[in-house]
């Protein structure tokens, strides 16, 4: 009896572990039922962002007088920009600020002497007062090739030794660096002058072969002959920024700078009567005409640069009208 009794409890004891582990296994079944059904985080894409051109970004039309060869001058201009707009323009690898000239934006710049005939693109950006890009313009200018002459001219070797003068050297840093300015609140109101009453001696762009050298240098103005003490009037009205005697090559010379970019020499002259810093108007007397420096006789050379890049002085007296304050 107590045998059975035992057989029988032994039976209930097992039978109560079998409900509590099938309870376990469901238990768990269950749990990772739960666990496949609950849905994994979606992956997150990000969108490429694009830079959207805003829609106020203008093209605008580029005007361009002139004619685009080797020592002249361009005149770019872009209708509809305003005065409180500011802007730049790149071409031939050069980027130069615009001005406010004539009722619109624009940029005179230079054709060197030197430049490779072929096409080149002017890109125009017009940025507004919080320096946001208003607007754009490009268009292309295909420069050509132009032929000036040459000139042979004999020196002596006392003046040709100057040539060779460290000062000499100096004395062009100085000069180009005044021919660099760029100072855009001057206006012109009229076109530039001559500034004396002469005739061209030689002309701009000349190849010029001194003695036997076989390598020429461009001759980057006009001579103007004159009696000495002549008086040289400034072609245009602007600031001195260059007045010193005594140049190895040049003599006596003189730098005014017109704004824009634009400026012009005047060298081998008897006297100053400018010194720099001098703002002067067009048609003032600046110096007198005389044969210092390097020169075979008196005369004034009147050069014209823009950009500190020589050009045609003669382009300087058919500005547009978009270039003259009205």
């Amino acid at each position: 009896m107590k045998q059975g009794k035992l057989i029988s409890t032994d039976k209930a004891r097992i039978g109560w572990v079998i409900v509590m582990l099938l309870f376990l296994i469901a238990a768990s079944l269950n749990s990772g039922a739960a666990v496949a059904q609950e849905p994994s985080p979606a992956p997150t894409v990000t969108a490429p962002q694009t830079q959207k051109t805003p829609a106020d970004v203008q093209q605008f039309q580029l005007q361009i007088k002139g004619t685009p060869q080797q020592g002249s001058v361009l005149f770019l201009s872009v209708p509809g920009t305003k005065a409180d707009q500011t802007g730049e323009c790149t071409w031939r690898n050069t980027t130069r600020p615009l001005t406010w000239q004539g009722g619109s934006l624009g940029i005179i710049i230079p054709v060197a002497l030197d430049a490779k005939p072929g096409g080149y693109t002017a890109k125009i950006t017009v940025k507004n007062r919080d320096g946001q890009v208003a607007g754009r313009a490009e268009k292309k200018i295909d420069v050509t090739a132009h032929t000036y002459g040459t000139q042979q001219l004999w020196l002596s070797q006392a003046q040709l030794n100057r040539y060779d003068d460290p000062q000499s050297d100096r004395d062009n840093e100085a000069i180009h660096k005044a021919l660099s300015f760029y100072t855009p609140g001057i206006t012109w109101t009229s076109q530039f002058i001559w500034p004396i009453n002469s005739y061209i001696s030689t002309q701009f762009g000349l190849k010029r072969f001194y003695n036997n050298d076989p390598e020429p240098e461009f001759h980057r103005g006009f001579d103007l002959p004159g009696t000495t003490g002549t008086p040289v009037k400034a072609s245009q009205k602007g600031i001195v920024r260059f007045a010193r005697e005594k140049l190895v090559l040049h003599g006596t010379a003189v730098v005014i700078d017109h704004g824009r970019g634009v400026g012009t020499l005047y060298i081998h002259m008897n006297s100053l009567k400018v010194k720099a810093g001098d703002r002067v108007e067009q048609g003032q007397v600046i110096g007198t005409v005389g044969s210092t420096g390097v020169a075979t006789g008196p005369h004034l050379h009147w050069a014209a640069y823009c950009f500190d890049v020589p050009i045609d002085p003669r382009l300087l007296f058919r500005l547009p009208a978009e270039c003259l304050e009205k």
